[in-house]
């Protein structure tokens, strides 16, 4: 086997080599063994999930899985969702997550005239600018008869969207589907089960033929670890998404646990209610804090906004005083840094986060 190595400036391979495979920020042994769990309010997604069981079905299997090469086209798990969605197996395309699935519709659609609406993941924008698309960008806080869809190829939507949880109505989604015809909309529902507004269903790509959806196992299962969603399409589209498709992209595991999970759906029941009531408690009482400013969501993750550079600052001390993770808006596209996003968690985790903030208030009134 021969291995290249292209080198774009003066540095050695042998510079190249270590610089891509040492941490940027290494750890002491002493460090990694005492290290206590982050408390993650940053990540969306469903911190309670009940794993356990999945991945003794994944330990069992490893020697199996490491020894077989993935489905080319992932056929099985599309197989069981079109069962279940009422699809023709060619209008699903399993990807790596949700970024990947922005890249392959990027990729198959190159050149297109695109309209995003901020805030949204920073992934998005890359893969469109990657791919020769000319991309317009909109205030999500507009309303979507507002938006400028005149003429645009595709219209990316994040519903609920990250990390401001945003919600569009089904209603407002309905009626400009069928107001531009000829715009492909692709909405991202991965993170749809994180409230319980209306939402749209794998089927509907057979009533608005304009219709592209993704969707995602990693966030609402939590197993972030573990790459896999899918892509809902007509065949119009599908078709396109197909021509540009990596065969075997996901890994044999991750088709495992997909179809574990499509298979034992009652072990992987969110209790969004719940969930959604945390959060609201959560909201109310960082609202008592007169220096933070809650931006009102629907969803279980929301904004918080401290001016001042004080954003920086709590984060900061979060991580490093109580080991608790805050979601840093900044890496957000049309965000800037006065902004923290947060993720609800248990009452007694948020508890710990309310205590911790009230400490650092504390802090700062004695310095």
């Amino acid at each position: 086997m021969i291995i290249v190595i292209r080198v774009e400036d003066n540095r050695t391979v042998n510079n190249v080599l270590e610089q891509d495979m040492t941490p940027q920020f290494p750890l002491k042994k002493q460090q990694v063994e005492n290290e206590t769990p982050i408390l993650d309010f940053s990540s969306i997604i469903w911190y309670g999930a009940e794993i356990e069981l999945l991945a003794s079905h994944l330990k069992d299997r490893l020697a199996k899985l490491l020894k077989s090469y993935p489905e080319p086209d992932a056929s099985t798990i599309r197989m069981m969702i079109a069962r279940r969605q009422e699809l023709h197996e060619d209008e699903i395309i399993v990807t790596n997550g949700p970024t990947a699935a922005f890249h392959l519709i990027a990729r198959a659609f190159a050149n297109s005239n695109v309209l995003i609406h901020t805030p949204t993941m920073k992934a998005l924008d890359n893969a469109c600018k990657i791919y020769g698309c000319k991309v317009n960008y909109v205030d999500d806080s507009s309303k979507i008869d507002e938006w400028p869809l005149e003429g645009v190829d595709i219209c990316f939507i994040t519903t609920p969207n990250p990390p401001d949880g945003r919600i569009i109505s089904h209603a407002d989604l309905i009626r400009t589907f069928k107001q531009y015809p000829k715009t492909m909309f692709v909405v991202n529902q991965s993170y749809a089960s994180f409230s319980t507004t209306n939402k749209l269903r794998s089927q509907n790509i057979n009533i608005y033929p304009n219709v592209v959806m993704i969707w995602s196992f990693s966030q609402p299962y939590g197993i972030p670890g573990l790459r896999i969603g899918y892509i809902t399409a007509p065949r119009k589209y599908a078709q396109e998404l197909w021509k540009v498709y990596t065969p075997s992209v996901v890994t044999s595991d991750a088709l495992e646990a997909a179809k574990y999970i499509l298979i034992h759906p009652a072990q992987f029941t969110l209790p969004i209610r719940k969930w959604l009531r945390n959060a609201q408690e959560l909201i109310a009482r960082l609202r008592q804090f007169d220096f933070i400013e809650v931006i009102p969501s629907d969803t279980t993750f929301f904004l918080i906004r401290l001016a001042d550079g004080k954003a920086k600052a709590l984060r900061t001390y979060l991580r490093e005083e109580h080991n608790i993770a805050v979601g840093d808006s900044s890496t957000y596209l049309g965000m800037d840094d006065d902004y923290l996003s947060i993720t609800a968690r248990s009452e007694e985790d948020n508890e710990k986060l309310i205590s911790a903030i009230q400490a650092w208030t504390d802090t700062c009134s004695e310095l």
